[in-house]
């Protein structure tokens, strides 16, 4: 086996076991109080990009990837389980030309003291 394939497949193991075995924990709430709760394993099944234009044009790909996630011993008011994630935001810029004239003309107004 080539090493890639040997650690995609020690990399499924990995997530595999991770997400048959609950893991308690404890979390410090905003006010103080702690509550306890369990790690939940997870697998992805879709990840998209959220796309926004600027009023400059540019243009921004943000994508959230979900990290861990904890089922804490809680109920929502609405009675359903509380559920606490860790996640990341991925972000793309493609910068419009307009924004980078912009900016440029703003840098160079600096370094020469320039301001209206």
């Amino acid at each position: 086996m080539t090493r890639s394939l040997l650690r995609k497949n020690f990399i499924k193991q990995e997530l595999k076991k991770s997400m048959s075995e609950d893991i308690e924990v404890r979390i410090r709430k905003p006010d103080g109080s702690v509550v306890s709760g369990i790690k939940i394993g997870f697998k992805t099944l879709k990840e998209d990009w959220n796309e926004y234009e600027l009023e400059d044009g540019t243009k921004l790909y943000i994508k959230l990837v979900l990290v861990d996630v904890v089922r804490l011993n809680e109920i929502s008011p609405i009675g359903e389980p509380v559920y606490q994630i860790l996640s990341q935001n991925i972000v793309r810029v493609k910068s419009s030309k307009r924004a980078i004239q912009e900016v440029e003309e703003a840098i160079k107004k600096e370094k020469t003291g320039y301001h209206e």
